[in-house]
């Protein structure tokens, strides 16, 4: 069989396959909707009885040309860098671009593979459009950096500019000076407690004299 013939038999399949569902999975919220075999020795669902959920069974599997391929004929492959594109085959592979890369490597891959005439399945746009939305994302950031720094630097003024208006304030310089005074009061009044000490002293000094 052709392999056009495989895909068009596999798509009208597709419109006719039921969506296969887990064993209660409509009833109970723990269980994923997704696909398990019914094991159980009283599953009305293993035996296939009529009113419940279709089992996956042989009679609804694609043609053997076309499983696993893309609807555009073509078996996807994932691609990380240019060499794994330089690897495929033109008329049989198709790139599929993972998805952790980012703007820049992808920007050349698609570049890259435009030149090798690669089809990427996974990407609608092209390398013209993902580079201008890279550009502009990388503008925005800029933008982004230049607002912050220049917020940053006026903050920084408006602070330098209130700590010289409080140091320049007449309050300042006579707290300044107020803080002075005490300061040297307390000098001088030390000043006159060692002359005190040193006249008491030299009296103690005379009477001892005159008993001797």
């Amino acid at each position: 069989m052709a392999l056009n013939d495989s895909l068009a038999i596999r798509r009208r399949m597709k419109g006719r396959k039921p969506a296969f569902l887990r064993q209660d999975a409509h009833k109970k919220v723990k269980l994923t909707p997704s696909w398990r075999k019914p094991k159980g020795s009283d599953s009305k669902m293993r035996v296939r009885k009529r009113g419940y959920n279709t089992p996956v069974s042989r009679g609804y599997g694609a043609p053997l040309e076309a499983r696993g391929l893309h609807a555009s004929g073509l078996q996807p492959v994932l691609v990380a860098t240019v060499a794994e594109l330089d690897r495929l085959d033109v008329k049989r592979d198709g790139a599929v671009l993972k998805r952790t890369i980012g703007g820049k490597l992808r920007e050349t891959l698609l570049a890259h593979a435009a030149t090798k005439k690669i089809t990427v399945l996974n990407v609608k746009t092209d390398a013209a459009a993902v580079a201008a939305k890279f550009a502009e994302r990388k503008a925005l950031k800029a933008k982004r950096h230049d607002a912050k720094a220049t917020k940053a630097a006026e903050r920084e003024k408006k602070e330098k500019k209130t700590l010289e208006e409080k140091t320049t304030t007449p309050g300042a310089a006579r707290a300044s000076s107020s803080e002075s005074e005490p300061d040297v009061q307390s000098t001088v009044q030390t000043t006159e407690e060692t002359a005190h000490e040193k006249e008491e002293r030299e009296e103690k000094q005379k009477v001892l004299t005159k008993r001797t």
